[in-house]
C-alpha cells in the first residue's frame, strides 16, 4: 500500500516552514505594527509567532527520534511523548496568559479577573 505523503515529504515541508515562518512573522508583524503605530512591538511579536514553525520542526524531529528508538506503539514511547507535549502545552499556556496580563498592565486596563471582582463588589 502506498502512502499519500511520505515521512521525507513531511520533513521537507517542515524544514521550509521552520526557515520561512520567522521571516514571514517579521514582515507580517512589522506591517501590523506599522498600522498600530508600534512597529518594533509588532515585529517582535511576529517573529515570536513565526518561531512556532521552528518549534514544530524540532518537535517533529523529537517525535521521530523517540518513535524510531523505542517503536511508535511502545508504551514507553507514548508515555515520553505524552509527558513532553503536556509540559510544552502547560508552559505555552502560562506564557500566553502571562503575556496577556503584562499587556493589560502596560495598557492600563483591568484584567477580566479584576473586572469580575469589581463587579461582585458592586452587588
Amino acid at each position: 500500500m502506498k502512502e499519500i505523503i511520505t515521512q521525507e515529504q513531511v520533513e521537507v515541508i517542515l524544514k521550509i516552514v521552520a526557515v520561512s515562518a520567522p521571516a514571514a512573522g517579521l514582515v507580517i508583524g512589522a506591517i501590523v505594527g506599522l498600522i498600530r503605530k508600534r512597529i518594533v512591538g509588532g515585529s517582535v511579536i511576529g517573529v515570536i509567532i513565526g518561531f512556532t514553525g521552528t518549534v514544530v520542526f524540532g518537535l517533529w524531529r523529537m517525535y521521530t527520534a523517540v518513535g524510531e528508538h523505542f517503536g511508535y506503539t511502545n508504551t514507553v514511547c507514548i508515555a515520553i511523548q505524552l509527558a513532553v507535549f503536556t509540559v510544552i502545552g502547560i508552559c505555552a499556556g502560562f506564557a500566553i496568559q502571562r503575556s496577556y496580563s503584562i499587556k493589560s498592565l502596560c495598557e492600563g486596563t483591568e484584567s477580566s479577573r479584576e473586572k469580575s471582582f469589581n463587579a461582585s463588589e458592586d452587588l
